[in-house]
């Protein structure tokens, strides 16, 4: 499965001797981010937090496994 960085970015920061070095930040994997989108939305929807075959964090990480393979398709 194809799992890239969510929101990657770099910047410069200052050296110490007057000069800068670039900085480069990977970001949160999609698969995190999808699952987070997932869980606002499953919360939103009322899902219950406790009991049940699968907790809303397994949900959450299937849906965005879900995302990810359907992202695959394009």
């Amino acid at each position: 499965m194809n799992n890239p960085h969510a929101f990657p970015s770099s910047y410069e920061a200052p050296d110490g001797d007057g000069g800068t070095y670039e900085v480069s930040v990977p970001g949160m994997s999609l698969r995190d981010y999808f699952a987070g989108q997932a869980l606002v939305g499953l919360v939103h929807a009322g899902f219950p937090m406790v009991g049940g075959h699968e907790n809303i964090e397994q949900r959450a990480y299937r849906l965005a496994d879900a995302m990810l393979k359907e992202r695959e398709q394009e």
